[in-house]
């Protein structure tokens, strides 16, 4: 019996049945992080106009180093030479339970029971952030919401509340379930690539998990690209992603998008793949469809990948088998990848109380003046949660000093 994780969280096995929660607590969740930042300022990607908006991921490439680098002028890449550098984020406690930032929605709603995933774009004066509520078609009716802040702490709901992209039509790709948003903004027009889940399952039990694209204007009102249908479908018989591709993360480099993604086939598990596209909707396996190496577990999946100084930083989850938390690699080709931080979590979760007693989980990171800031999921064990759990969505952040160097 094999069984997937999407976001850190359960899908089925065969013959639809969950699993035990109890036999869960290996579920972790793939977050992001950055070590040693030298020099303040900021470079723009691939040749594009300023866009404050994704300073951390797409169009700001701030200069960062991993590892224990003391020199006066800035490396041009990362180094991995010292690998035992101690990284931690400190956790900010947000107004809402258990000290998230955002909690969950009013009885009812969508995510009143879960809210996770976030993707935060920052124009210089205002965050948005978009976020996901269930992982798969039996937990209940799920979708995509937004949420606006002046702070990155205190998040108000847009659309009154409701889901900014629902689930599609009956025999679409997505009628099941929508979730894991990646948002990205030219300055023009807003692009969310997101996980697609069919309400019919397939034969093993598993659930299918396709990749769509939706585009808007203003980040509420959304239109399903490519006649509604999945712009990355699943792989041949015997791939490594023939059952689901899932949870993207996309970027913008030399023209064109690159996209990780997480790949999962019985025979091979939980695998972070690649692919590249020139328009966003029509995608070519790169790699020759094979994995990403060097990551050290058994599987990982949930990536999360920036571009920092011409050099990919991997955020992911890991084995069930290593200690619980959000683990970091970087890459100058985004398939040969090297672990960062010794091999430790970068963001391990909190106390009992707090929403990340259990565990940690998706997030996104965005470089603000002198801070680093990472929003995250927090899993906390509750009751009156699906399968036992509660998620809501926390911050954390690390300061850069005003010469450049993180203060820790």
């Amino acid at each position: 019996m094999s069984s997937e994780l999407l976001c850190g969280v359960l899908v089925t096995g065969q013959g639809g049945q969950r699993r035990s929660m109890k036999r869960r607590n290996h579920i972790v969740t793939s977050l992001a992080v950055v070590l040693l930042m030298f020099g303040a300022a900021l470079h723009v990607a691939d040749g594009r106009s300023s866009n404050a908006a994704q300073e951390d991921r797409r169009a700001f490439l701030p200069q960062v180093v991993l590892g224990n680098y003391q020199g006066g002028n800035t490396p041009e890449s990362f180094s991995f030479r010292r690998e035992r550098a101690a990284i931690e984020f400190r956790k900010v406690r947000g107004p809402e339970e258990g000290g998230a930032v955002l909690g969950l929605g009013k009885p009812g709603a969508f995510d009143a029971v879960w809210a996770t995933c976030p993707s935060v774009l920052f124009d210089g004066r205002i965050y948005r952030m978009w976020y996901s509520s269930f992982y798969d078609s039996h937990m209940g009716v799920g979708g995509i919401g937004m949420a606006t802040s002046t702070d990155g702490i205190h998040w108000k709901r847009a659309n009154n509340g409701q889901p900014v992209l629902s689930v599609g039509p009956q025999g679409a790709f997505d009628d099941g379930q929508i979730m894991g948003p990646d948002v990205d903004f030219d300055e023009h027009l807003y692009r969310m690539w997101y996980t697609g889940m069919a309400s019919k399952w397939g034969p093993s039990g598993l659930g299918y998990y396709r990749i769509g694209l939706a585009t808007s204007a203003d980040g509420i009102h959304w239109t399903r690209a490519h006649g509604g249908r999945p712009v990355f479908d699943l792989g041949p018989p015997g791939s490594f992603d023939s059952v689901q591709v899932a949870t993207p993360s996309v970027l913008r480099v030399n023209g064109k998008y690159r996209m990780w993604y997480a790949a999962w086939s019985p025979k091979t598990q939980h695998r972070i793949c690649v692919a590249d596209s020139r328009d966003g909707i029509h995608w070519r396996r790169e790699n020759r469809g094979k994995p990403v190496s060097g990551l050290r577990a058994p599987y990982a999946y949930g990536p999360a990948v920036c571009r920092i100084d011409g050099q990919f930083l991997l955020l992911y989850t890991s084995s069930p088998t290593l200690p619980r938390g959000l683990y970091a690699a970087a890459s100058s080709d985004g398939f040969h990848w090297r672990i960062a931080n010794g091999g430790k979590p970068v963001l391990p979760p909190g106390s009992s109380t707090d929403i990340d007693g259990s565990l940690t989980g998706h997030a996104c990171l965005l470089k603000i003046g002198h801070s680093l800031k990472v929003w995250y999921t927090g899993y906390r064990r509750e009751r009156a949660g699906i399968d036992g759990w509660k998620l809501r969505i926390g911050l954390a952040e690390m300061s850069i000093g005003k010469a450049g160097r993180l203060d820790y």
